[in-house]
């Protein structure tokens, strides 16, 4: 598998976050001519996109950290569509706050469930297809409202990652940041020993 730098992954991280705010805005014009169903779309791409500035942003980290990278499993994940959204969607949640359960193997068994249904309805976005044997055209069932909240979703996730990427450029993070600082936050949080098994 191919192997990137540091920089090519950080490059990459920057333009999968570029491609998502252009996204975004071809979504908005499809909303305001009220092309629902392909706003959706777009939408749930976008987030892919910002899923994949995620993973490119772990990547970055473990390059640091001079971490053994499975690169078969580095590339199989960025092209993963539910992969992505689980990302983005994992770090979301740590970000907001949201209360994780006692039993997280639970809580990673609802994100594939979400995952799924997220990727089935993007589907549904694009294709006519089939409930109870009954076709249905995706103008049929992405509405506005869908397509709206779609939007906002969007459009949040990107605010909260741009802002997050901003602050990263500006202190210029990956040329301060050394393998010992990796090693010792790590250590704080007590999570070099789960590393060291995956």
């Amino acid at each position: 598998m191919r192997e990137l730098t540091i920089d090519q992954v950080e490059s990459a991280r920057k333009k999968a976050l570029e491609n998502a705010a252009d996204l975004i805005d071809d979504a908005r014009l499809l909303f305001n001519n009220e092309r629902w169903p392909r706003t959706l779309f777009l939408c749930q791409i976008a987030g892919e996109e910002i899923g994949k500035y995620v993973l490119l942003s772990s990547l970055t980290v473990q390059l640091l950290a001079g971490d053994g990278i499975n690169w078969k499993r580095v590339w199989k994940r960025l092209t993963s569509h539910r992969e992505k959204l689980e990302a983005i969607t994992y770090l979301e949640d740590v970000f907001l706050e949201q209360p994780f359960p006692d039993d997280l193997g639970d809580y990673f068994k609802n994100l594939k469930k979400e995952s799924h249904s997220l990727e089935s309805f993007k589907q549904k976005s694009l294709y006519c297809d089939f409930t109870d044997e009954i076709p249905h055209c995706p103008t049929e069932i992405i509405t506005k409202k869908f397509a709206g909240d779609a939007l906002k979703w969007a459009e949040g996730r990107y605010g909260l990652f741009s802002n997050l990427e901003k602050e990263l450029c500006k202190a210029d993070v990956t040329k301060k940041i050394t393998k010992e600082h990796i090693l010792k936050f790590r250590q704080m949080l007590g999570i070099e020993k789960l590393l060291d098994k995956t």
